[in-house]
């Protein structure tokens, strides 16, 4: 799957075409967000929200500036657009927060201006540079420097900072840990939201469990597909709230 097409039957399951009407479909371009997380901007906005009937229609409003990612114009219409990225149509005034479903892995779900300055990034990589600072990689491909080491001492892969994409500063660390409301981003059960019961390493072999309460009940999944995303209550708007 390279170039900018790709065959329909190759592309993601989630994504929300007819496998066999047409032969091709938009291949994502290299970006933040890897092609099993993600939707070429093309794709939401015309089989998704609807505001293209084919792509001559998105290249023109792409082209037209009226549409951004994270306060940035996007105009390539094969651009990744993955999880928590914020999608704006200028002209709509509308504003989306890329979220996941029990059935997509992302889908865009429309948030109020004032949430539309914040978004949760969570840690994938951290580091030692040059000159004892410390590097936060994050899973939209971000990069934060720490030179306090105090301050990063706290911070952990699997945590998430809340980062305000007007100021470009971080407002708030959730940890991954017992008690955090946290988002189930993979699996068999991406798109649940609980609370964090316990985190076990029963086989080092294999990756760490946590344990969610969902609605009185327990699910359980691996460590890489949580996302904490509050303390007490999200600092974001969700579709449903399950605690």
């Amino acid at each position: 799957m390279t170039g900018e097409k790709m065959k329909r039957p190759k592309a993601p399951a989630f994504y929300p075409i007819h496998r066999k009407e047409f032969k091709w479909t938009i291949h994502p371009s290299p970006g933040p967000h890897p092609i099993e997380s993600s939707l070429p901007i093309a794709i939401i906005l015309r089989e998704i929200l609807g505001y293209a009937s084919n792509l001559r229609e998105v290249k023109y409003m792409l082209n037209k500036g009226y549409v951004k990612v994270d306060k940035r114009v996007i105009k390539d219409y094969r651009f990744p657009v993955g999880l928590m990225d914020i999608l704006e149509l200028v002209p709509e005034e509308k504003l989306y927060r890329m979220l996941p479903t029990p059935k997509m892995r992302v889908y865009p779900f429309e948030i109020s201006k004032e949430e539309a300055n914040i978004k949760p990034l969570r840690v994938k990589v951290k580091m030692m540079v040059r000159g004892g600072i410390t590097q936060f990689t994050f899973h939209d491909g971000r990069n934060l420097l720490e030179k306090d080491p105090e301050k990063a001492c706290k911070i952990k892969p699997g945590d998430t900072l809340v980062y305000d994409l007007e100021n470009k500063q971080i407002l708030k660390h959730i940890p991954l840990q017992k008690g955090v409301l946290a988002l189930v981003i993979g699996g068999s059960k991406t798109g649940t939201v609980g609370t964090i019961e316990d985190i076990v390493h029963p086989d080092k072999l294999r990756p760490k469990i946590v344990h969610l309460r969902v609605n009185g009940g327990t699910v359980q999944t691996i460590k890489d597909y949580i996302f904490p995303i509050g303390l007490d209550t999200p600092v974001i708007k969700l579709p449903e709230v399950k605690t």
